[in-house]
């Protein structure tokens, strides 16, 4: 039985690649080693466990003076939309976060938009990255691949420090490598610091990225879906609307508006949220309607900034959350938790969220999709503005299909909302554009077509 390595660095992977076909193709077809900084919870084993499947512990490690050095070569030479707003005001909501001197945007700027564009230096930097970067780490994967001896290495998350390493590892080895980025907005946010052989990724939106900032041939990249998508096409999810909303104390003959926030990145959420329940209790939609307020579950005690709402009528803050201690982003992969998300986007009438992947999420069901662009009630500059991110490079790329409806005021996002009771299937030919370009196909096979691949790649590389 041939083996692979794979890799399980989050929560939010474990949700996305553990509980489809992709997972239980491949463990009854292989030998897996998932390595894994859950190697050690029996809620992770419990869960996961199969008698051809072994866990290895992985040990995460942050930047040093010298990765930071290159990680600013690897993020500036794919000079592009999302790099230069980072490069001039720095990270709405991250107090880590200094706003940079405009002297030094401006030179980097000058140097790297041509630098940028001479794609070989990408290369180049990758080369020094692995000759002379992460030598512990790299020796340390060394020694798990001559232990383990696998015939693949399947990288879920290429663009972490430590799977960098791994990757390296296996190219010290020549054991063929597999990659599929944690998201779809990866890509375009700096360089890769190792390569795989080939690239699995969601859908056409994303080989055109990797293919344009990260150097692959079109031949090295698969567009497969999304594993996780699958779910949505599971109608033995999909709970009758009096079950759901016992759930979460809901009125089922009122429309319900979720509402998504983006956790610590955009502190106005709780505003925006404010301002939609105030609409509700004062009668300005066209429709009786409640709010379901959806916390980001990636962010420690995110459901906190909705305090004001907690256990006030015509409003639930979901707070039905299991968090994974063993993973850095405390993701719930549970089947519970993702049955409740299926039909918390399967019930909503329309789908509130601030430039999210969310926003896909609402299209695969074919929900009116509204996106905040502004930031409460009050004024807020354009440097620390939500609005910023209508420069990043992806979410401009889903407002130009038209299949989601802008908002920049309260009055705006009132007029959405109504617009979209009296007529849900507004801009569903868009939102169709959008699933075409950004999801490939929703058809409940993309964990299978992940793991076919697989296979075929472990069978052509022996």
């Amino acid at each position: 039985m041939r083996k692979i390595l794979l890799t399980i660095s989050r929560g939010w992977i474990a949700r996305n690649l553990l509980h489809n076909e992709f997972y239980k193709i491949l463990r009854e077809n292989c030998e897996l080693i998932i390595i894994t900084t859950a190697a050690d919870s029996d809620r992770f084993i419990g869960e996961f466990s199969h008698p051809n499947v072994r866990f290895i512990a992985m040990d995460e490690k942050g930047h040093n003076s010298l990765d930071a050095l290159i990680f600013f070569f690897h993020k500036n030479l794919i000079y592009n939309s999302t790099v230069d707003q980072k490069n001039r005001w720095g990270i709405i909501g991250d107090p880590k976060s200094r706003k940079p001197i405009f002297f030094f945007y401006l030179i980097k700027k000058i140097i790297f938009i041509p630098l940028s564009k001479m794609k070989f230096l990408r290369e180049l930097f990758r080369l020094v990255d692995y000759f002379f970067l992460q030598k512990n780490e790299v020796n340390k994967y060394l020694k798990v691949l001559d232990r383990e001896k696998p015939d693949l290495v399947l990288s879920t998350n290429v663009y972490s420090d430590s799977e960098a390493a791994l990757i390296k590892a296996a190219r010290k080895r020549k054991i063929f490598t597999l990659g599929i980025p944690k998201s779809w907005d990866n890509s375009n946010k700096n360089g890769l610091r190792a390569k795989t052989d080939v690239m699995f990724v969601w859908s056409e939106f994303m080989a055109d990225e990797v293919i344009k900032y990260q150097n692959y041939k079109d031949k090295k990249v698969k567009i497969l879906g999304i594993p996780q998508f699958d779910d949505y096409t599971d109608k033995n999810l999909i709970m009758n609307r009096k079950e759901f909303c016992e759930i979460y104390e809901l009125d089922p003959g009122r429309r319900i508006i979720f509402f998504g926030s983006e956790g610590k990145l955009l502190p106005t959420d709780a505003e925006i949220a404010d301002i939609i329940y105030e609409d509700i209790l004062t009668n300005k939609f066209n429709e009786p309607s409640q709010l379901l307020v959806r916390p980001h579950f990636g962010y420690k005690d995110d459901d906190l900034k909705f305090k004001s709402l907690f256990g006030r009528d015509r409003v639930v803050v979901d707070r039905l959350n299991n968090p994974s201690d063993c993973f850095r982003d405390s993701w719930d992969y549970s089947s519970e938790f993702t049955k409740r998300f299926v039909n918390c986007l399967y019930h909503s009438d329309v789908i509130v969220s601030t430039y999210s992947t969310l926003t896909l999420d609402g299209a695969a069901f074919d929900k009116p999709l509204i996106n905040i662009a502004f930031d409460g009630r009050k004024f807020v500059p354009y440097d620390r503005s939500v609005a910023r991110w209508e420069m990043a490079t992806y979410f401009k790329k889903v407002l130009n299909t038209g299949a989601v409806w802008n908002v920049n005021n309260v009055s705006e996002l009132r007029n959405a909302i109504n617009s979209y009771f009296d007529n849900p299937s507004k801009l569903s030919k868009e939102r169709e554009l959008l699933r075409a370009r950004f999801c490939f196909k929703i058809d409940g096979q993309s964990g299978k077509r992940f793991a076919n691949e697989v296979l075929n790649l472990l069978r052509a590389s022996s």
